[in-house]
């Protein structure tokens, strides 16, 4: 399967796109979705990412040389340890929305949050 990332990121009032694909695994483990791929991205070199959704609760964790674990919840403030290359920040999370229609044949996940006042809109088509 395939995944297609598109990443939009408004920070004070400018809009950061990006968009990259990866070869992915997506099962469903008793109700819980996985989505695993390899980064693409050279900050992420030899970074493995998984996508685990169940409900309006999302957690990204990576793997590899760029360790870290995102956490968003709809509606809520949540705070994650993350790795940014060069150190690692506690950061709050505050969950905008988690959506996915996925099935065994792929979908879409759409991911919206907010960190230190930045929203955030993953996008994450599978096919």
């Amino acid at each position: 399967m395939k995944i297609i990332i598109n990443t939009k990121s408004v920070c004070d009032g400018q809009i950061i796109s990006e968009t990259s694909e990866a070869k992915c695994r997506l099962f469903d483990k008793n109700g819980t979705w996985y989505v695993v791929y390899k980064e693409g991205n050279e900050f992420f070199k030899n970074t493995t990412t998984t996508i685990k959704l169940k409900g309006g609760h999302a957690s990204v964790i990576r793997t590899g040389d760029v360790p870290g674990k995102l956490v968003i919840e709809e509606g809520k403030l949540i705070t994650s340890a993350y790795d940014t290359g060069t150190g690692v920040l506690e950061m709050g999370i505050s969950g905008k929305k988690v959506y996915h229609n996925l099935s065994e044949t792929g979908g879409e996940i759409c991911l919206v949050y907010e960190i230190f006042g930045n929203e955030i809109e993953l996008m994450l088509n599978i096919d």
